[in-house]
């Protein structure tokens, strides 16, 4: 199966002027990217087929702003518009959903539950992001 590919414009200047702007900025930033990532999180919990539990309870957010090791993820949802991995630009602005469970592609494959998640989030997550972003550089 072809995974889809989810492509953000405006993400390499979106970074860009996030990597100049204050700190106060910064961290409203992060706390958008974070908000998401578990409004995904939810959604795909919802939308996991469950016959042991095992996987939908494997669903996990892993953030490079955490400080701890992400571990492996798979099925994660990931926005790349040619500027490379987001986490390697910028520290703090990945978040990944996902699971390591062995099986968890083969149930994606068949009932997908981690691309409708971020599908029906990613229109609220950028609308977030610009709220905020102007929220703070409007006080600054």
């Amino acid at each position: 199966m072809i995974k889809p590919t989810i492509s953000i414009r405006g993400t390499e200047a979106m970074v860009r002027n996030l990597k100049r702007a204050s700190k106060k900025v910064r961290k409203r930033a992060e706390k958008v990217v974070l908000a998401a990532a578990w409004m995904v999180h939810n959604q795909a919990k919802y939308f996991c087929p469950v016959l042991t539990g095992r996987l939908r309870g494997s669903i996990s957010v892993n953030w490079t702003g955490s400080g701890k090791d992400r571990g492996s993820v798979s099925g994660a949802a990931q926005a790349d518009d040619g500027v490379g991995s987001p986490e390697a630009v910028m520290p703090g602005f990945c978040s990944a959903v996902g699971t390591n469970v062995e099986y968890a592609e083969p149930v994606e494959d068949r009932s997908p539950y981690l691309w409708p998640a971020f599908a029906m989030n990613k229109e609220k997550y950028m609308a977030m992001m610009a709220a905020a972003l102007k929220t703070e550089l409007e006080s600054l």
